[in-house]
Order: structure tokens, then sequence, then C-alpha cells
């Protein structure tokens, strides 16, 4: 079975996720979601995130960013613990 890379709450349909920052680069997967997104980074320091067919950029916390369900994405590692706030849409 695959072992997700954060740990997950939910609370009134809002996911939040922590990525721990002792979590290996290869555990941070490409990968499409089933659904639209849109995620706001509570914290995290030189976390990225690279969308198919385009540059990585650096999260930056107290934004949000919506991530579209048929866009492959994937995170890659920052610094320190990453928490990101997740609604679907």
């Amino acid at each position: 079975m695959f072992k997700k890379p954060y740990t997950e709450t939910l609370k009134n349909d809002i996911k939040t996720r922590v990525f721990e920052p002792t979590i290996l680069e290869s555990d941070l997967k490409w990968h499409k979601d089933e659904k639209c997104r849109y995620i706001q980074i509570c914290s995290g320091n030189n976390w990225k995130i690279q969308i198919e067919n385009k540059l990585p950029f650096t999260l930056v916390e107290g934004k949000t960013y919506f991530v579209n369900s048929k866009k492959w994405h994937r995170l890659i590692k920052g610094n320190d613990k990453l928490i990101i706030k997740i609604k679907e849409v």
C-alpha cells in the first residue's frame, strides 16, 4: 500500500496537510487530483510546486493557489515543515 507523504485532518470541508521536513524528496510524486482545488500556504520555507509544462515556482506563505484536476503537478521539498489548507471545488 502507498504511504502518503503527509498527515491530514479534515474540518468543515477543509483539508489541512502537513509535510514534515524529514520527508524524502523521492516521496513527492507527480500526480493529478480528482477535483480542482485551492491550496492556501499556511507555513513553509522554500517549498515549490511544479505544474506540467511549467518551471517550478516558490510557494509563498499566506498565498492561495488554484490547481486544476487535469494537470500533472508535484511538490518540491523546502527547508522546513509545510502546512497547507485545501478546499476542493
